[in-house]
């Protein structure tokens, strides 16, 4: 019987002490799932800071974006019309070149032109006979001068001189001044009928 019951006492502890270290283990896992849970509920608290700090940077970036793509559009603009002006000036220097090159080929034209009409007047070769004199005003050839071949020249002063009614039409300035407009002398063929209007007084040279 005594060692019936000392048994019974044995499993009765033995019972106790599984109890004992099956409600620690639980109290230990508790404890441990609820430090664990607290530390993720930390952990994720901190996760949720992080995330809104991370959505307030990028609201800031796609701010700062949008101020770049604005800048960059307003520089693009500029560097278009910058390109354009720089076209433009380019066009327009080719222009300018061309235009130059052009009035230098008619200069030299001109010059070659004036070249050959002095040589043509200094071959000129004047009539032995008795220059005529006429006053500025009108005059008909044929009744105040005999028609004929004349060197022209200006007997003082400078004005118009205009020829018309005849083979040629002629318009001209004469003068002993400087500017290439007035002319020293001019050679034309007078014919009967030929009406001659002068502002100043001119010299009628024969010539061949």
């Amino acid at each position: 019987m005594k060692e019936i019951k000392r048994m019974s006492v044995f499993r009765r502890d033995m019972i106790i002490l599984v109890s004992v270290i099956i409600i620690l283990s639980i109290s230990g896992m508790v404890a441990a799932y609820k430090q664990g849970y607290e530390h993720a509920t930390v952990q994720i608290e901190e996760m949720t800071v992080n995330i809104e700090e991370v959505k307030h940077q990028l609201a800031s970036l796609k701010k700062q974006e949008k101020k770049v793509t604005a800048a960059y559009k307003l520089q693009k603009e500029k560097l278009s019309s910058i390109k354009d002006q720089y076209e433009k000036t380019q066009r327009i220097t080719a222009k300018k070149k061309e235009m130059e090159s052009e009035l230098a080929k008619k200069e030299q034209a001109l010059r070659s032109l004036e070249t050959e009409l002095k040589k043509l007047q200094a071959v000129i070769v004047e009539k032995k006979a008795e220059p005529h004199s006429l006053p500025a005003g009108s005059f008909t050839v044929g009744k105040d001068m005999p028609a004929g071949r004349y060197k022209i020249e200006p007997d003082g002063g400078n004005g118009n001189y205009v020829m018309d009614g005849g083979a040629e039409k002629v318009s001209i300035l004469l003068g002993n001044r400087q500017e290439s407009i007035f002319l020293h002398e001019y050679v034309a063929e007078l014919e009967n009928g030929d009406i001659i209007s002068a502002t100043l007084p001119t010299i009628y040279t024969p010539v061949e």
